[in-house]
């Protein structure tokens, strides 16, 4: 005997779910960010221009002594004589160095002039353009030689000015930590982004979970980075080079240092 099931009027109908409009501008956002920092900072290319070929213990005090002497300058003519100076620098480095300089410093100056707009409709216009221009310089000093020198060197540069290992152990850890826990952060963030579906009233609620479980990370890398230093016989103390060889390059650098200072002082 055939017995026919009668299937309810629920299930026979077609689901017509149209979920929301999705707004993901701000998960975007920190993608795009993560992925601008990874890419920034895990460059293989070597250096190329004038100051790829000088030594960091030489580049690091003269790029340092420019920016002290920027900093503390309020003389126009002399803000003025080494602005020209860096346009040259500028001039002869590859267009690509050039860009990369560039964009962070006119960013920085538009920014130092969004600032000062209040103190220019006060009757104070006369800083104006100094402070735009100390601006601009300093950023693109800091720029130029991050993007010229590569970060073993920097760290080893450091090791000759006698600064102490514990500072140099904690720089160098944390600019790979940048690197690592970036990395992670950046697997969340597409993770959240595929499943979210439509609009989620507790989509904030994952960036309280994303920072928990990056500090978690940060804690269980610490305890490997601990154990392989163990393992490694590292003490802590880092080493530098015995000599350091002095190039034409070098021997520019300085005679250029000298002369901004005599300009510093005589201006």
């Amino acid at each position: 005997m055939n017995q026919t099931t009668q299937l309810p009027s629920w299930l026979t109908e077609t689901d017509e779910y149209e979920p929301a409009v999705q707004k993901n501008h701000f998960v975007d956002r920190n993608i795009q960010t993560l992925q601008r920092i990874l890419l920034t900072m895990q460059k293989t290319e070597e250096p190329k221009g004038f100051l790829a070929g000088t030594q960091a213990a030489v580049k690091l005090p003269f790029f340092c002594l420019m920016i002290l002497w920027v900093s503390l300058s309020r003389s126009s003519a002399f803000l003025l004589i080494f602005s020209t100076l860096l346009l040259l620098i500028l001039s002869v480095s590859p267009l690509k160095l050039i860009q990369q300089c560039l964009v962070p410093g006119l960013t920085a100056a538009a920014l130092m002039f969004i600032t000062l707009v209040p103190a220019w409709l006060l009757g104070y216009s006369q800083l104006l353009n100094p402070l735009i221009l100390k601006s601009w310089m300093t950023v693109t000093l800091t720029v130029l030689l991050a993007a010229t020198t590569p970060r073993d060197d920097l760290i080893a540069a450091l090791k000759v000015f006698r600064m102490p290992d514990t500072f140099i152990l904690v720089l160098d850890i944390t600019i790979n930590y940048i690197v690592m826990l970036s990395r992670c952060a950046l697997a969340m963030f597409y993770a959240i982004r595929l499943r979210t579906v439509g609009r989620s009233k507790t989509f904030h609620h994952s960036f309280s979970g994303i920072g928990g479980t990056l500090f978690i990370k940060s804690q269980m890398l610490s305890q490997g980075l601990l154990d392989a230093m163990y393992c490694r016989g590292f003490d802590g103390h880092y080493r530098r080079a015995e000599h350091i060889h002095f190039h034409m390059t070098d021997c520019l650098l300085v005679l250029t240092a000298i002369a901004v200072t005599i300009c510093f002082f005589s201006i």
